[in-house]
């Protein structure tokens, strides 16, 4: 069974102590500069700085500020598979596709300081995808790399529920196992995902249990626009199948 995260106990992440009299985010702050200076077109500047603005956002709200800086870049991510990606090794980075901001409609969110609701706020897709990419950078900060499936691991997990409860996203996330079906009369063997035995997940109040694709695309439900506009054709039996876009 996969732990909560405690906001004010994570201090577990690699992250040596700050000289004294330096801000914490003084270093994302001059990359954030410099990714806007080099920018020539005025819509990608905009953007490379709405991802470091989310970045800074998201570490400070879920993350304590213990995330440690890295480059944000607003790019084909593995020439347009994926519509983010966090590179661990041997530089970490972050990229996310063009493509998050032409999606009509985000996500809401309610903000929360510290113990009550101040409101409702619509964040863009593109920002969503940053704190996914984000959970996936805590991960390899904390344990070095990311080991087997990324969106299958007990941290991930474990953070998805962590911010999902914080969110009040509908949704409860288990760490899922790989299984195939019964073979068909041609032999076929599809792949089905279930929660690991032994690790029972704890569905809260009023949510239901994520799919293994609505856990591979957190924050994510099947039915958000960005997924329903970026799906992935595959081919399978000489038959094209659709499923969710890639991370």
């Amino acid at each position: 069974m996969s732990h909560p995260i405690e906001g004010d106990n994570m201090t577990y992440f690699k992250q040596p102590a700050l000289p004294a009299g330096k801000a914490r985010l003084s270093d994302l702050t001059k990359l954030r500069d410099v990714a806007a200076i080099g920018c020539s077109d005025p819509d990608l500047a905009l953007r490379q700085t709405q991802v470091y603005d989310w970045f800074e956002q998201w570490n400070e709200r879920f993350f304590s500020n213990r995330l440690r800086p890295v480059h944000l870049n607003v790019a084909l991510t593995s020439y347009g598979a994926t519509l983010g990606l966090c590179h661990c090794a041997p530089v970490q980075y972050i990229e996310i596709h063009p493509q998050c901001w032409k999606s009509r409609i985000g996500k809401t969110i309610i903000l929360v300081s510290p113990n009550k609701a101040i409101g409702n706020t619509e964040m863009p897709s593109a920002a969503w995808v940053v704190l996914h990419e984000m959970i996936h950078l805590a991960e390899a900060q904390t344990n070095g790399d990311i080991n087997g499936d990324a969106h299958a691991t007990p941290l991930w997990v474990a953070w998805c529920n962590f911010i999902a409860e914080q969110l009040e996203l509908p949704l409860s996330y288990a760490e899922m196992k790989r299984g195939k079906t019964k073979a068909d009369s041609d032999g076929y063997r599809a792949n089905v995902w279930k929660p690991r035995r032994g690790m029972e997940p704890v569905i809260r109040e009023g949510t239901r249990l994520a799919s293994y694709d609505e856990t591979r695309c957190f924050p994510f439900s099947e039915t958000d626009v960005l997924m329903q506009e970026n799906k992935e054709v595959r081919k399978i039996k000489g038959e094209e199948v659709e499923r969710l876009p890639s991370f």
